[in-house]
């Protein structure tokens, strides 16, 4: 259930993805960015199971968190720099292809 929670913000994740995608390719674009997600997932379980055998527990658990935080934090940074015009323009071509 916690899993599930940490998780909940994949949703808004998907839904803007989706809206940015141009329509004539976001059924491909969907299916790699899940293929992609799907696969990351079984990568970073295989790679933090690795280093807990190499180092411990408390490292593995400590250099997890850091490079969470770190890739958080690039995100937003870069995010923010995205400008808010092609996300309007986007949106409003969704909108109107679906009303």
């Amino acid at each position: 259930m916690v899993a599930g929670a940490c998780a909940a913000y994949l949703v808004v994740v998907g839904a803007t993805f989706s809206r940015l995608v141009p329509a004539a390719l976001r059924g491909q674009c969907m299916g790699l960015f899940n293929a992609l997600l799907a696969g990351s997932t079984g990568v970073a379980v295989l790679a933090a199971s690795t280093l807990t055998s190499l180092v411990g527990p408390a490292v593995s658990i400590a250099a997890s968190g850091t490079l969470i935080v770190t890739t958080g934090v690039a995100a937003t940074v870069l995010w923010r720099r995205v400008p808010r015009s092609t996300l309007t323009a986007s949106t409003s071509t969704v909108d109107r292809l679906t009303s």
